[in-house]
């Protein structure tokens, strides 16, 4: 949002923008982060704070599964071996808590 207000003192010749796609863009994008933390918290209440931070620790782990999956971002061996570790200890111990 103070992205979006910040343009309204930009210079006049990169004030001739089309505001028309920022905005939608910055109300889809404030949406999708309510929708996001809206969920957190439900979710939070129904598995427990434990196993939800448990699950959310791997979060850094599973961004580099995704990178690796969409995009093809290299991985070397130390980092499939973290990847591999990070899954396990998370995986036990949910099942621990549960």
């Amino acid at each position: 949002m103070l992205s979006g207000i910040s343009l309204l003192f930009w210079p006049t010749a990169i004030a001739q923008l089309d505001w028309t796609p920022l905005w939608i863009g910055s109300i889809f994008s404030g949406l999708l982060s309510f929708l996001g933390h809206t969920l957190n918290n439900v979710g939070i209440r129904m598995i427990g704070a434990s196993t939800a931070s448990i699950i959310g620790s791997s979060s850094p782990a599973l961004t580099a599964l995704v990178a690796w999956i969409t995009i093809s971002e290299t991985l070397n061996v130390i980092q499939r071996w973290g990847l591999m570790l990070s899954h396990s200890g998370s995986r036990y111990l949910v099942e621990k808590a549960l």
